[in-house]
């Protein structure tokens, strides 16, 4: 009976040293946790202090924000500092890369400066920012908004601005502090000829732009940013009814590398599937877990493989 005992003990014995060697080595580690659904990492983020190292910074690289009090308990989160040390990251603010609003319910009219200054200040790293419909700003306060956040201007790559009530020279004075952006999305906007203006003297990296539904572009805008944005690869100008269609794809034909979607183009063109990192800035899969009243996580509740704060 020795023999079967000790095989046995010596197999438990191997296993356990090749998970150690799996759960010790970060580099294992942080790949697989980039595949994690959000359950799971919270479980893996509560189970020890090696797990909260592992997980924590896919649960904050983009909080999933489809409800007020989600967002607020978010707001309030940000500042603080984080249980353990995590990089060089002195609050949970500067754990997000992604700040998307679009799916927050009621942001149109319950998201407005004070609401959204204390977030931007506290999001030191955020690279992609989705502002959709936040109508609930003005223009002189959207524009400070930018203004007192420089590292926007350093960081910031994709920005939605879709269905935002500001003003053409805005929306371009905006754009100016913003020259690193490479996905811009500015539909049903008063985008106009000073926006436009702005995109091509300031964004040379420029890869994709949406302008549908702008009544204020027109074909000199179009050509504008056709001459000067030599990256972009993607435009989209449906609803655009100052535009020329014929004078657009005789222009565009002059840029083999720019796909155009304009009136009575196909919504599924097949180059919105050829776009590298389309998707990475907007509506990314990882869902944040946020904190409540203590460093840590706060309390949860699992449902359908996502995870909501009680």
């Amino acid at each position: 009976m020795v023999q079967p005992y000790t095989a046995k003990r010596k197999e438990n014995t191997l296993h356990n040293s090749a998970a150690s060697q799996v759960w010790n080595n970060t580099l294992i580690m942080d790949g697989v946790a980039q595949y994690m659904a959000a359950g799971s990492l919270a479980q893996l983020c509560l189970a020890c202090k090696q797990g909260w190292i592992y997980a924590i910074e896919q649960l904050w690289t983009c909080p999933k924000l489809t409800h007020m009090k989600y967002f607020n308990r978010f707001s309030a989160s940000i500042a603080h500092q984080p249980l353990f040390k995590v990089g060089n990251h002195t609050h949970y603010g500067g754990l997000v890369r992604n700040l998307d609003l679009s799916m927050l319910g009621g942001r149109w009219e319950k998201i407005g400066y004070v609401q959204l200054a204390p977030v931007l200040a506290f999001c030191t790293n955020i690279t992609s920012l989705d502002l959709d419909l936040c109508q609930h700003i003005g223009d002189s306060h959207f524009l400070k908004l930018f203004v007192d956040n420089p590292h926007l201007s350093e960081k910031l790559t994709h920005l939605d601005l879709d269905e935002v009530m500001l003003m053409d020279q805005t929306i371009g004075a905006i754009i100016r502090m913003l020259p690193k952006l490479k996905y811009l999305h500015l539909s049903e906007t008063n985008a106009g000829p000073l926006t436009c203006k702005a995109i091509g003297s300031c964004l040379t990296d420029l890869q994709y732009l949406e302008l549908s539904r702008c009544i204020d572009i027109d074909d000199s805008c179009i050509e504008t940013i056709a001459e000067k944005c030599k990256s972009l690869s993607y435009l989209k100008i449906q609803g655009c009814d100052n535009i020329i269609t014929d004078d657009v794809e005789e222009l565009m034909l002059e840029r083999d590398n720019l796909a155009t979607i304009s009136e009575g183009s196909d919504d599924n063109y097949e180059s919105d599937d050829n776009i590298d990192d389309i998707g990475d800035g907007f509506g990314g899969s990882i869902v944040g877990v946020l904190s409540r009243n203590t460093n840590l996580l706060g309390r949860y509740r699992f449902d359908d493989n996502d995870i909501d704060i009680d």
